[in-house]
């Protein structure tokens, strides 16, 4: 307890000195004052004229000022104080050379920008998780080389059968719709889900409702062939009108019925793509051939598990790969030539987590090529801060006469070379602050240019925490750069 009040009393103290500082001064001299004549009246009473008591006062206190600065030196909060002195006294120093700081400031922004637009396409690539619930939670199922994630039908019925055994289960695959009634084709982006899609993901829906088993049976289900469309696609398409849930929509020359609206930060199972209009998986035999989806020849389908509250991936990697021999054995084609029958599912089954991007095909195909953008804007971020130092010892040289100045009224090496640091600091800040908002078109240049390379590629890269954490590192370890040596020199 006495701890704590102890603690109070010193916030207290240092909130009175920051917020009320002119309060505090006033007090500061009244009190010294009041010291001072008590001092002279006790020089008077032990036989001293009021002049010589005064004067005796003077020499034994010393200059009133003098002491005044050392008060504030050593109260609570001074080191706060003299802080916001030393920032105010760069941010003067810093406006007083504008085009010094514009040219800096840009420079710092480019070589910032860069590595943070690269930074931010690989976060939200990798590092940042699906908008669903517990991502952590989701595994995709891949062959023994993490390469291989596309399965048969027959290979889904299996896992199907046997989704008792975790929380969740789901197959999906991408598609390509034609919603053209007639004339010029107009394709969108589609995807084929089963009736646990939405349920295993956790996705509930803005308008409407989500498929169901019900909605994934053969034919259809009750309600025909039914539809659940993305947010974008109902605002471009629908304007975004109540009214979507019920409307029709033709898919491939084939109409559906619209029941629902996914939430706007859905943008499917897979970091990279999108989609504009998911519909239940056994309605493939409606829009295309039957035969040629559930053809055990056909490798179309991903598999994604939601693991149950106490499974870990490691046991559910083993009773996947326990269950190996009884659906290889179930799932052969019969007319599979002998010579490939013992490679048919030989290499061992494996679950890898699926809650983030780093299953995604995005990231497997392009991680060299991201990565070694990374390291080239690292560089180039090096060389942007030998440049700004060259400016500023530079700039250094012209301010001499300010810093001898400075030396001969008694300022310290050490308070010389903090202003020239918390210079750089100040203009590294404002270089972050332009390097994110260079990012931002940085970074969609960047999908452009992977849009061009492997088709429409799409990547939430609106800025995040760990978006802004790189940034002010790559800010801070800016400073330490360019800011060192005319931090020195000036000291010196």
């Amino acid at each position: 307890m006495m701890l704590i009040t102890t603690c109070l009393v010193r916030v207290r103290s240092v909130l009175r000195t920051l917020f009320r500082r002119g309060q505090v001064d006033r007090d500061l001299q009244r009190e010294l004052a009041a010291h001072f004549d008590l001092l002279v009246d006790r020089k008077i009473a032990e036989g001293s004229s009021p002049r010589a008591a005064r004067r005796a006062a003077k020499l034994e206190l010393g200059d009133l000022g003098s002491v005044s600065e050392q008060v504030r030196q050593v109260r609570s909060g001074a080191w706060i104080e003299q802080a916001a002195r030393d920032v105010s006294r760069s941010l003067r120093s810093v406006v007083r050379d504008p085009l010094f700081a514009a040219v800096t400031v840009l420079t710092l922004g480019l070589g910032i920008g860069a590595a943070t637009a690269v930074f931010t396409l690989i976060s939200s690539s990798v590092l940042r998780p699906l908008p669903v619930e517990e991502p952590d939670r989701l595994a995709r199922l891949f062959r023994g080389d993490g390469q291989w994630e596309n399965w048969t039908w027959p290979v889904w019925e299996e896992f199907a059968r046997r989704s008792d055994r975790f929380a969740g289960v789901f197959a999906s695959s991408r598609a390509t719709f034609d919603i053209a009634a007639s004339g010029e084709s107009r394709f969108v982006e589609g995807l084929w889900v089963s009736g646990g899609f939405f349920e295993t993901l956790g996705v509930r829906p803005a308008l409407g409702r989500v498929f169901t088993t019900e909605d994934d049976r053969p034919g259809c289900g009750a309600a025909g062939p039914v539809a659940v469309i993305s947010h974008r696609f109902w605002r471009e398409h629908f304007g975004g009108g109540a009214d979507v849930v019920g409307r029709r929509l033709r898919l491939n020359g084939v109409p559906f019925t619209v029941i629902g609206v996914t939430p706007p930060e859905f943008f499917g199972p897979t970091v990279g793509r999108t989609f504009d209009a998911a519909v239940p998986l056994r309605c493939a035999v409606v829009v295309y051939d039957a035969r040629s989806r559930i053809n055990p020849w056909n490798h179309w389908l991903n598999l994604t598990f939601r693991l149950g509250p106490d499974q870990t991936l490691p046991a559910a990697t083993t009773m996947v790969r326990a269950w190996q021999p009884a659906i290889r054995d179930a799932t052969m084609p019969d007319e599979m030539p002998a010579a490939d029958r013992e490679r048919w599912l030989r290499d061992p089954l494996v679950l890898l987590p699926a809650g983030d991007g780093g299953a995604s095909t995005l990231w497997r195909r392009h991680r060299a090529s991201l990565l070694a953008l990374l390291a080239i804007a690292g560089l180039l971020l090096v060389v942007t801060c030998a440049n700004v130092a060259n400016l500023m010892l530079a700039r250094g040289v012209a301010r001499r006469r300010e810093v001898a100045l400075r030396v001969a009224l008694g300022a310290t090496r050490w308070q010389v070379a903090r202003l020239v640091l918390l210079e750089g600091a100040l203009l590294a800040a404002a270089g972050g602050a332009a390097g994110l908002f260079a990012a931002s078109w940085m970074t969609r240049l960047l999908v452009l240019g992977l849009s061009q390379r492997a088709g429409e590629v799409f990547v939430d890269v609106s800025p995040d925490w760990r978006v802004a954490m790189f940034a002010a590192a790559a800010a801070a370890g800016a400073v330490l750069l360019f800011g060192a040596a005319p931090a020195v020199r000036a000291g010196r």
